[in-house]
Formats: structure tokens, C-alpha cells, sequence
């Protein structure tokens, strides 16, 4: 499970966990940190071999965890991760130690020592355990310092003052963007209409004063598809012999009727025309179709409308 690389010179002899990392002391005087997950973290060198380790956990706003570790030289060592917060030289070695609350004290650990000696150490209220320095966890201090922003009141102030003096070139550049932004969308507006692009058509091309509108729906899962063309003369003239085609990719669709001649157009009256359309491609890939309603009297078509085609389930 663990990278036991760094524990092959020598045996572990004490082992604790705080949160997501397993600390290891080992006789040749290391402290090794792994991920519970087996990765080594870090290694590091003690002043002598450890007799003992424990987890210390300070209470006060938020639970710390901290990691205690006796030594044969009779030091106790506090660490933070791998950062030493703290040094306790004792009068004996310590062979074992356990922390947790006596009496009223929560914080307080009992250590005992080679000779059969006890004692009891309490910890400060005022004791700290976080990080110092750059390695410090959390954000960085430059966050709290405040930033220099001006009022509202101030803000709404000079906005005030800069709308009054330039009030005149304000409402002419307004204007004549407007102006611009209206132009554009009445000159996109009649491309689009003229090219039979929008399904619905006004005019025809030919200079006839026609009024189209057509809608194509596709039904079926393939590979053989339906399209149900729905058009509708909105003009005052009836419309005859009108081509009507679909646009599509030979490579990944065929038809036996692509095109087909719509005789007559009423004023105001449904027409349905239906067209059948299979998909040839292996993997059922899909393509954009186009429907287009031709005008025999001029380029430019009727109207047309794009078919997004669905994915083709495989012919078996």
C-alpha cells in the first residue's frame, strides 16, 4: 500500500494519523509522512530515534491536530505537518504518553518516563499550533487589507456632473449609434427575406408580390426518414408549378424523389407534401437537410427552410 522505499533501513516503531496522513517513526531516526491514499509526503531527520507518538487535538474555535513525538535524548517535539511548532526537554526518557483532558483541563497530556516517573503537563490557554510563516496555511494577509474604493454617494456625484456638462455629445452619439444598430437590422432583415432563408418569403424574386411560408418536419428513427413539408400561400394569386428539392450530402443520405413539382398553390390553404429520405451512411451519421421552393421565374428561391437530421439507427 505505502512506498515502503523510504522505511527499508530500518523498522517502524510507532505510527498515528491525523486526517488524510499517516505519520511513521522509524529506529534509525525518521519521521516519514504518508497520503492515506500510499504516497510519500515527506521525510524527516529526528535529533534521536523515537521512543513514542501521539495525536494532540486542541480545541478552541475549531478542532487543531497536532503530532507529539518523544525521543531517546528525552525531548518532546510538537509538529504541525512537518514544520516543529514546539521543544519540551524532560528530566527522563518517555516511553509512553497520552493525551486528552484531566479534571477541567482538556488540554493536557501525561507522560511516563523509563525510570517509572509520571508527569503531568498542562498546556496554555494561549498556546498557538497554527503554521508560521510563509508555509502558514489559509489565505494570504494581503486580503485584509481594505481596498481605497469611493463612496457611492461620490461615484454618483461626479457621474452626475460628467452627464450634465457633456449631455448634448452623450445624446448625439446615442442617437446615431441607434440609428446605425436599426439600419443594420432592417438591411439583415430584408437579405434574408429576398434569399428565402427564413421560411417565410415576401415577394418571390421575380417581382411578383407573393407571401410563402413553409414549415418541414422529419419523422422516423432511420434509416429511412419521412419529411412532412407543410406550405402555405399567404398571397392573393394562386402559385403553380413550383419545384420544390432537398439539399443534402450524397455521401450520407439518398432519395428516389429529391425533387418534386408542387402543381398548385391556393391563397390561404395548407399544402402537405411528403418526401421519403434514407440514410446510406454505416454509422448512421447525421447532416444538415435543405428544403427549397424554387420560383421558376427567377435565382433567388420562394423560401426554404434547414432540416436538422437526427442520428440513423443502422439498417440490420
Amino acid at each position: 500500500m505505502f512506498s515502503l522505499h523510504s522505511l527499508r533501513s530500518a523498522q517502524p516503531n510507532a505510527i498515528a494519523r491525523i486526517e488524510k496522513s499517516i505519520f511513521i517513526t522509524t529506529m534509525d531516526s525518521k519521521l516519514v509522512c504518508f497520503h492515506i491514499k500510499g504516497r510519500l509526503n515527506f521525510n524527516i531527520t529526528l535529533p534521536a530515534p523515537a521512543t513514542d507518538m501521539g495525536v494532540v487535538k486542541l480545541q478552541r474555535n475549531r478542532i487543531i491536530e497536532a503530532l507529539i513525538v518523544s525521543l531517546q535524548n528525552g525531548e518532546v517535539r510538537l509538529y504541525n505537518g512537518k514544520e516543529l511548532i514546539h521543544t519540551l526537554q524532560m528530566n527522563d526518557v518517555i516511553t509512553a504518553m497520552r493525551w486528552g483532558q484531566f479534571g477541567r483541563e482538556r488540554n493536557s497530556c501525561i507522560f511516563v518516563g523509563r525510570n517509572g516517573s509520571m508527569t503531568l503537563n498542562i498546556m496554555t490557554r494561549q498556546a498557538n499550533l497554527e503554521k508560521a510563516g510563509s508555509d502558514s496555511g489559509g489565505p494570504p494577509t494581503a486580503q485584509d487589507v481594505p481596498l481605497k474604493v469611493p463612496k457611492k454617494t461620490k461615484l454618483f456625484v461626479e457621474q452626475t456632473a460628467r452627464e450634465k456638462e457633456n449631455a448634448t455629445l452623450m445624446h448625439r452619439a446615442f442617437q446615431r449609434d441607434l440609428c446605425k444598430l436599426r439600419l443594420t437590422t432592417a438591411r439583415n432583415f430584408v437579405k434574408i427575406i429576398t434569399s428565402g432563408e427564413a421560411g417565410v418569403s415576401t415577394g418571390g424574386g421575380g417581382g411578383s408580390a407573393t407571401s410563402v411560408r413553409m414549415n418541414a418536419t422529419v419523422m422516423g428513427l432511420g434509416p429511412t426518414f419521412k419529411f412532412k413539408i407543410e406550405i402555405c400561400n399567404g398571397g392573393r394569386t394562386s402559385l403553380m408549378q413550383l419545384p420544390l428539392c432537398l439539399v443534402f450530402n450524397p455521401n450520407i443520405y439518398t432519395s428516389d424523389d429529391p425533387s418534386v413539382v408542387v402543381p398548385l398553390l391556393l391563397p390561404n390553404v395548407n399544402l402537405v407534401v411528403e418526401v421519403t429520405l434514407k440514410n446510406i451512411s454505416d454509422t448512421g451519421a447525421a447532416d444538415d437537410v435543405r428544403v427549397v421552393l424554387l420560383n421558376p421565374n427567377s435565382t433567388v428561391p420562394l423560401v426554404s427552410a434547414l432540416v436538422t437530421m437526427p442520428l440513423s439507427e443502422l439498417d440490420e
